[in-house]
């Protein structure tokens, strides 16, 4: 019976949201998040310098089992995004299954042993969550709810990428992912002068960046070091602010509640 009721609220937060209406509040100011899934080695390697260089913070979402191989960022690494530079360090699972195939007990061991993995290494106080490839379903949302994560952040969003307060769903957050032939020029700075345009909130997925650009899910170097450059002229002009996924949530969730 426990455990239907578990189930019962955990489709609730997903599938429903705050109710519009006109006393709804609207954020003082646009806000951007810079999210970077698995953690390649490209995450320390060019993705965080480039963000540094502005004093950009982000959240990077790990895959504990593989952290360490050839192809991705080590736990130092990872601590010094953290305890030095106050990136954000999110859950990304163990390894990266597909959840929604897996039993109520499964997925558990999946979150579950990635927060832990986190905790033993130092990243303490994990709250947001990137389910892979952006499937979830109640159990999935029951296990956050079980490890104390605040937030779960979709992976692909063709329809409705910005978040702002009156339709925010912590358990369903809008990102628009990056992937080839995408660019910055004609894909995502126009989502980005929507975004002050609209005071909202646009949450951004990367998953690798080097100078090649080669790969579906590679934003070449040179785009992304154009995206930040223009991000920090608005952020100069005061229209814009560079949040981490937990910041931008708690704001929205706060904006959202008030009369």
């Amino acid at each position: 019976m426990k455990r239907l009721g578990a189930v019962l609220l955990a489709l609730a937060l997903v599938f429903c949201v705050a109710p519009v209406t006109a006393q709804s509040a609207d954020q003082l100011v646009a806000v951007i998040v810079f999210t970077i899934d698995d953690g390649a080695t490209s995450l320390y390697q060019y993705i965080f310098p480039a963000l540094n260089l502005y004093k950009f913070p982000a959240t990077a979402y790990i895959i504990t089992n593989v952290v360490g191989d050839s192809e991705h960022v080590t736990w130092p690494q990872i601590q010094t995004l953290n305890w030095t530079y106050g990136w954000e360090i999110g859950n990304h699972t163990m390894s990266h299954p597909h959840l929604t195939g897996l039993t109520y007990d499964q997925q558990v061991a999946e979150i579950y042993g990635a927060h832990e993995a986190l905790r033993e290494h130092g990243i303490l106080g994990v709250q947001s969550f990137a389910p892979p490839f952006g499937e979830f379903d109640a159990d999935t949302l029951n296990a956050l709810l079980l490890t104390g994560h605040t937030s779960n952040r979709l992976a692909w969003d063709d329809t409705d990428q910005l978040n702002w307060p009156a339709t925010f769903n912590e358990w369903n957050i809008n990102v628009i992912s990056y992937r080839n032939p995408l660019t910055f020029a004609k894909n995502i700075k126009p989502l980005i002068t929507e975004t002050v345009a609209g005071k909202k909130t646009l949450v951004i997925a990367l998953h690798d960046s080097n100078p090649d650009g080669k790969g579906e899910y590679n934003l070449p170097l040179a785009d992304l070091k154009a995206m930040l450059a223009y991000v920090n002229t608005l952020v100069g002009k005061k229209q814009i602010v560079v949040k981490t996924m937990s910041s931008a949530t708690v704001d929205l969730m706060r904006y959202r509640s008030l009369p």
